[in-house]
């Protein structure tokens, strides 16, 4: 596994470059989802893997997010929400004739006090549920099979 840090609405990747494409919790704060949905779908085989991972609204990091809000500019004009991703309608409406998609809701409680190692426990988990066909979405993770 390789990991890189790249703009996921303007991937520097050759078509369908990938078995896999997996993000915990990160593409999801792309502004323009529609150029998300894209670069994801084109660098992703035929028969390959999206595995995401995305806070619900409804959440405590929702709950975060909306007193945070208070405090902040407002978002750019379009841009979308990340807790949109986490919202099956909305995942069918931007993937759903690319990928067959499937949906697991998981309720994750982080007791480490040690920030990097719950950051370790949050990206072996999405990478482990990703390639092993383990299909994960109140931290909403899912994982979608490409047609």
């Amino acid at each position: 596994m390789r990991l890189e840090v790249a703009d996921c609405q303007a991937l520097h990747y050759a078509d369908a470059s990938f078995d896999v494409v997996s993000s915990s919790v990160g593409v999801i704060f792309a502004p323009d989802h529609a150029r998300l949905a894209a670069e994801l779908t084109r660098v992703c085989k035929p028969g390959g893997r999206v595995g995401l991972t995305a806070w619900r609204r409804d959440s405590g990091v929702g709950d975060i997010f909306a007193e945070m809000a208070k405090f902040m500019p407002p978002p750019p004009e379009g841009a979308g929400s990340p807790f949109q991703w986490a919202e099956e309608a909305y995942v069918e409406k931007m993937l759903g004739d690319v990928f067959e998609l499937s949906f697991e809701e998981l309720d994750t409680r982080h007791d480490h006090h040690d920030p990097a190692e719950m950051w370790e426990l949050s990206a072996r988990a999405t990478a482990r549920r990703t390639c092993s066909g383990t299909r994960s979405t109140r931290r909403a993770g899912a994982s979608w099979t490409r047609r």
